[in-house]
């Protein structure tokens, strides 16, 4: 059962063949993703947009990685968003998606497995 704001009780799995962090170990990554990558690229200030599409890259492929929550797309999203306008750049403009997010997503996403 996924609770929003807590971290998987489950081991997860892309189709079976790519496996996420397992569900025990999550808290401890979560732990070093803040004192790591977090720490390092937040706020995101940089001046250079090589370093903050860097410093995006980094922490939303660490949480794919772990995969903490499940379904959280939209969070990785939220941060990703979050960081950029810590940086500056103007808000993503989500228009011409508004209403299709979920179909560009399962087209993109090849399916998920949740073993429990």
């Amino acid at each position: 059962m996924f609770i929003p704001g807590r971290t998987v009780s489950v081991n997860q799995s892309k189709q079976r063949k790519f496996p996420f962090a397992a569900a025990r170990h999550v808290p401890k990554l979560m732990e070093d993703l803040e004192k790591g990558p977090l720490r390092k690229f937040t706020p995101c200030r940089y001046s250079s947009l090589g370093r903050i599409v860097e410093a995006i890259s980094v922490v939303h492929t660490e949480l794919v990685l772990i995969h903490p929550f499940g379904w959280e797309r939209k969070s990785r999203a939220a941060l990703a968003i979050l960081m950029a306008l810590q940086a500056g750049l103007p808000p993503l403009d989500f228009s011409e998606i508004a209403g299709k997010e979920e179909s560009i997503f399962y087209r993109g996403s090849g399916g998920y497995d949740w073993k429990l």
